[in-house]
């Protein structure tokens, strides 16, 4: 539909080559403030998707400076079990479903160097910028973004992260950290991994 198409319709991120540049950067024992100015500078204009294929719902993150960042989600019922009450109404009228949306902006806060690759973060604030409530027929706006829970753990991986690093524990980021067709068991782009929903951005379908 034309939400879920204009937010899949984006410019691929920026290639950054971080793998060797974290670890000089890391080794030299810096300060967490020195490593935040540096992997958000990297992460400046880079956008990671929380997506596991048709129909699974879509959240969005569009980074700026210093850990600055703004984005969108889309579902529906069966992706956030959120009922606004128009599945009557969206099937009788447009033998569709109950369409979830919402906008938002945030900050994160690095606070640990985990390993060379792999770092903890908080999130310093979230807000829903989008009014709460229905609009356009089957549209509503919602106060949530899937992924996103203000008071979560997230860790940062750097591209190039090797797999042995990854949680395991049957987690969806064992799943979700390189295309199928990838050469070398590393994390292809950047993740943000929500440890405690469990819940993958990546790069991977930009």
């Amino acid at each position: 539909d034309r939400r879920q198409r204009q937010m899949c319709i984006r410019d691929r991120p920026k290639t950054v080559n971080v793998e060797e540049e974290a670890k000089e950067e890391s080794s030299s024992d810096v300060d967490i403030a020195s490593i935040s100015d540096y992997l958000f500078e990297k992460l400046d204009s880079q956008k990671l998707v929380r997506n596991y294929g048709e129909d699974t719902g879509w959240t969005n993150l569009e980074f700026s400076s210093d850990g600055n960042f703004t984005g969108s989600y889309f579902g529906k019922i069966k992706n956030d079990g959120y009922d606004g009450g128009l599945t009557d109404y969206a099937w009788n009228w447009h033998r569709g479903e109950e369409i979830h949306t919402s906008d938002f902006k945030g900050k994160f806060k690095i606070i640990e160097k985990v390993n060379d690759y792999v770092y903890k973060m908080k999130l310093d604030n979230f807000e829903i910028t989008s009014e709460n409530g229905r609009y356009d027929d089957i549209y509503i706006n919602v106060d949530f973004a899937l992924g996103i829970k203000p008071d979560a753990d997230y860790y940062l991986y750097i591209p190039g992260t090797p797999a042995k690093y990854l949680p395991g524990e049957d987690s969806r980021l064992d799943k979700n950290y390189k295309k199928e067709d990838g050469s070398e068991d590393k994390t292809q782009g950047f993740i943000i991994w929500n440890k405690y929903e469990d819940e993958v951005f990546n790069q991977l379908s930009l």
